[in-house]
């Protein structure tokens, strides 16, 4: 792996290694697996940034990945804080919710059958490419 290939890095290649895959799984939900219904409330989730809100109004498959984002972005910001005495959290779990939100518009386009102009794609794409 060319990025942080030194020892000291491992941490860094560890954070990585996480952040695609909970990126990739969401993707996936947003683009694949889930209803638009099911996809606006994992959005709401995210927003509140509440567990018992997504324990209550989540179905069971999107749980896990919502309480994988929760726990990372929680436990990563807390790392950050300790190591660096910056608290992130706010800044972090906006981040998210942008990059959900502009899943979200893409699968509103998908499940109403929209075709998007280029401006609007590229303006979407940079928050959905550039966040992730």
């Amino acid at each position: 792996m060319g990025i942080g290939s030194e020892p000291r890095l491992a941490y860094c290649r560890t954070i990585l290694t996480i952040l695609i895959s909970i990126i990739t799984v969401i993707d996936d939900i947003y683009d694949v697996y889930g209803t638009l219904h099911e996809l606006e409330r994992f959005t709401d989730a995210v927003e509140r940034w509440d567990i018992n809100y997504a324990l209550n109004h989540l179905p069971d498959y999107m749980k896990l990945s919502y309480f994988a984002l929760y726990n990372f972005v929680n436990e990563f910001a807390y790392y950050v804080l300790k190591q660096q005495d910056f608290d992130m959290l706010r800044s972090i779990k906006k981040a998210w919710l942008g990059l959900i939100q502009a899943y979200l518009v893409e699968a509103k386009w998908y499940h109403s059958k929209y075709t998007a102009t280029l401006g609007g794609y590229l303006e979407n794409g940079l928050v959905s490419i550039a966040n992730a």
